[in-house]
Parts: C-alpha cells; sequence; structure tokens
C-alpha cells in the first residue's frame, strides 16, 4: 500500500524545483543582456575568455543565486548527520567510481551531441572545450577547479538535499544529480554531469559532509581541465594525426612535441586504467551507497517519484532547460 502524499509535500518538492528553475532562467537571461551592452561598449572584452567566464560566474552567483535562495523552502530541522567517509583510502576509491562513470558518460555525450548538432545544423562542438581553450593555465585553476566546485556543491548537494529530509534517499539522489546536470546546459556535459552528481549526492547524504564532496569535485575537474594543460604546456603542439599526415615535413615540430606527446599518452594510458577500476569499484559499491534505509519518508519508488518529479515546478524546469540544450546545439 502506497504512503499517502500531502499537497503540502507536493508543493514543497515543486517549489524546490521552481527555485531552480528561476536561478537558471535569471542567470541565463543576465548573460546574454550583458553580453549585449557590451557588445555596443565593449566589445574587445567579449573575446576574452576570462573575462566571458568571470561574466557568467557573476550572472550565475550574484543574479540568479540570491534569487534561488529566496525561493527555497526553509530546510527542516532535521539535517544529516555527520559521519565519516573512512579515510583517505576510501577517498580515492570514491575518486576512481567518479571516473568510471565520468569518461563513459562523457563519451556517450559527446557523441549524441555530434550526431544531434549535425542533425540540426550546428558544429556538435563541446562548449567546455572551447571555453577551456580560451582561458590560461590561471583562469582555469581559478574558476574551474576551485570557485566551481565549491558553489556548486554548497547549491547541487547542501542545499537541494538537506531540503529533500521528507523523500527517501534515492529519490533525492536523482534530483540533486538531474538538477546538477541540467544546470550545465548543454547535452555534452549533461550526462556525466549526472553521473557524477549521483556518486556525488550518495556521498553526502551517507557522511552529510560537503567537504568530502568538495574535494572529490576539485580533483574531478583538475583532472579533466588543469592536467592537460599542465601537460601540454602552452596548448601550441601538434597532434599526432597532423604530424603523421605531413611526414617528413613534420619531423621538426614532432621533435619538439614528443615530450607533450608521450606525456599525454601516458596520461590517457592512467585515465583508462583508473576508469575501469572505477566502473569495477561501481558495480560492487554503489548500489550500497544510495540504499533505501529504514528512516525514509517516502520509501515506494512510486509515491516518491510522482511527488518530486510529476509536479507543475519541475515541468517548467526541465523545458527550460531542455530548450537551452537544443538552443546550444544550434548555435555551438
Amino acid at each position: 500500500m502506497e504512503a499517502s502524499v500531502s499537497p503540502a509535500m507536493r508543493k514543497h518538492y515543486s517549489r524546490i524545483a521552481l527555485a531552480c528553475f528561476v536561478f537558471l532562467a535569471a542567470a541565463v537571461a543576465a548573460q546574454y543582456a550583458a553580453a549585449l551592452v557590451l557588445g555596443l561598449l565593449a566589445p574587445g572584452l567579449l573575446l576574452q575568455g576570462w573575462f566571458i567566464t568571470a561574466l557568467s560566474f557573476v550572472c550565475m552567483y550574484l543574479v540568479g543565486f540570491p534569487l534561488f535562495l529566496l525561493l527555497l523552502p526553509k530546510a527542516p530541522a532535521s539535517l544529516p548527520e555527520k559521519a565519516g567517509l573512512g579515510g583517505s583510502g576510501e577517498l580515492m576509491i570514491c575518486l576512481l567510481m567518479c571516473m568510471g562513470v565520468l569518461y563513459p558518460c562523457n563519451l556517450l555525450g559527446q557523441g549524441i551531441t555530434g550526431l544531434l548538432g549535425r542533425f540540426l545544423g550546428g558544429t556538435g562542438d563541446n562548449p567546455l572545450e572551447q571555453m577551456l581553450s580560451r582561458l590560461d593555465l590561471w583562469s582555469v585553476t581559478l574558476f574551474a577547479v576551485i570557485l566551481a566546485p565549491i558553489m556548486e556543491e554548497l547549491i547541487f548537494r547542501k542545499l537541494l538535499l538537506d531540503r529533500m529530509r521528507t523523500i527517501d534517499r534515492p529519490t533525492a539522489i536523482l534530483f540533486s544529480a538531474l538538477a546538477f546536470g541540467l544546470f550545465h546546459g548543454n547535452l555534452s556535459q549533461f550526462f556525466y554531469a549526472f553521473g557524477v552528481g549521483l556518486v556525488f549526492g550518495s556521498i553526502y547524504v551517507r557522511t552529510g559532509r560537503l567537504r568530502y564532496t568538495i574535494i572529490l569535485h576539485i580533483l574531478v575537474n583538475a583532472i579533466g581541465s588543469l592536467a592537460p594543460m599542465l601537460i601540454l604546456g602552452d596548448g601550441d603542439s601538434v597532434s599526432l594525426e597532423e604530424l603523421l599526415t605531413n611526414g617528413r615535413e613534420a619531423m621538426p615540430d614532432l621533435v619538439e612535441n614528443l615530450p607533450s606527446l608521450l606525456g599525454m599518452s601516458l596520461f590517457s594510458l592512467v585515465i583508462f586504467c583508473c576508469t575501469v577500476a572505477g566502473i569495477f569499484l561501481l558495480v560492487k559499491r554503489f548500489p550500497r551507497l544510495r540504499r533505501r534505509t529504514p528512516e525514509d519518508r517516502l520509501p515506494e519508488p512510486w509515491t516518491a517519484f510522482r511527488t518530486v518529479f510529476l509536479t507543475g515546478g519541475f515541468a517548467v524546469f526541465l523545458l527550460a532547460s531542455a530548450l537551452q540544450m537544443v538552443l546550444s546545439l544550434l548555435v555551438t
């Protein structure tokens, strides 16, 4: 027999989703408005990668974020009990699990984006790769490795999951991960952000400590964005395909770029091994991380699902996010 769901509970979760929509809509609208004004007054700034990234952060966290906080319902008095993760060894296992979901989902997202982009007339390029290619090492460190993990974990784990204590754990984790993926605004990033969000959410509801997911998020972003930049140096290296195609003419470039090519090859091999290990650990451990517990208020899956996802607020949030992803396919 299914547990009854009060209108107040459905309204609570609809309001959470609506707050996510307002956050996203306000941030995107502010970015477009700022770009329009700057295009008229200072168009040169729009060519600076660091400035565009900083502008995006300002619109997200100084415009959208305050509205998000204003609309969010209050967190219940009962917050997650604090528990240890089990030491640095357990943290590294969790990092491998993140990599086990990150890279396969990244390939899936890039493949789908490429196919849909070409079908819709876009280029199918990855917006994240475009952004990182315009940033220097210090900008990537500040924005992608430090600020983004801290703010995203605060929003999608702490603020969201603390307000979902009246629902069962798997449904709360699913909503948090889905919102995290949708906020990235494109299919290239959606799949791996959703997958990693499931792992982060499971760790947070298990431990109640945000620092674990912040550390993992920083490590994941550093491995994905900072490490390749450090290996490749200034980013002027030629691809192996170009070197092999140009034959003898490319020999000087081959010698010059050999350390970077060997470094990236070794890095790719390590990533591959870690991904395989992470997949094995996911199969073994993830069901235990996300399992239902006796204290879950709505343990029936369908009751919990419709309470959170079949609401007006979530419908608006999902449609707006889908529209943003379609637009990203057309303009990239």
